[in-house]
């Protein structure tokens, strides 16, 4: 278990799968969006919230980045890091990653169950997080870090920032989604088929 813990506060669909792949290969043990984390917050449950930061040094997705100021105030040796994109590249993404799917999530974070139709009021409540998050760790620069892997995918802030010697490895870009129909029926046959080559094969591609 590393001394530090690493919190990653972004919004969905702004780079989380690559900062907790860089994570990994930092030897990081990662955990992302499930099902009792996020029932957890739901319910107010902060004990299994503290059980599973117990567990693990990085934290990425939902529910982490609606905690930040519970475990800022909770959680010693933590660092957080902000994932974020350009707002419309981030609307967009979501818009076709979760198209006219209801998504239990949305309505605690948005008001509302389905994407498609409200991406003024998702974009609304984004931008709304980003600031809140900038001001509250305006005076804590140590401990903060704002990160656009969409636009700046390199090792050198991230591991300044978290005082780790940078891989020899290129950066990874993960969850890069092909757009051709052809390439997504690859890339759903090859994560159906084995999931773990997969993960390392779409790392590396990045």
């Amino acid at each position: 278990m590393k001394t530090q813990k690493v919190f990653g506060i972004g919004f969905h669909r702004t780079g989380t799968t690559t900062l907790q792949t860089a994570l990994e290969e930092l030897g990081y043990k990662v955990v992302g969006m499930r099902q009792t984390e996020w029932n957890a917050y739901t319910q107010g449950d902060l004990d299994t919230i503290r059980e599973t930061v117990a567990a693990f040094d990085g934290f990425r997705d939902m529910p982490w980045p609606l905690l930040y100021r519970h475990l800022y105030e909770t959680v010693p040796n933590a660092k957080f890091i902000l994932s974020y994109r350009d707002p419309d590249s981030w609307v967009r993404s979501c818009a076709g990653n979760y198209k006219s799917q209801s998504q239990g999530m949305f309505q605690p974070i948005y008001g509302f169950d389905v994407f498609i139709g409200n991406e003024d009021r998702a974009k609304e409540v984004y931008l709304h997080h980003i600031d809140e998050v900038r001001a509250f760790f305006l005076a804590k620069p140590d401990i903060f870090l704002e990160k656009d892997f969409t636009n700046d995918p390199q090792w050198a802030d991230l591991c300044e920032f978290l005082s780790e010697p940078e891989p020899a490895r290129d950066f990874p870009h993960a969850n890069k989604r092909p757009t051709s129909l052809l390439g997504k029926l690859y890339h759903n046959g090859y994560r159906m088929i084995a999931p773990r080559a997969y993960k390392s094969w779409v790392r590396d591609k990045g």
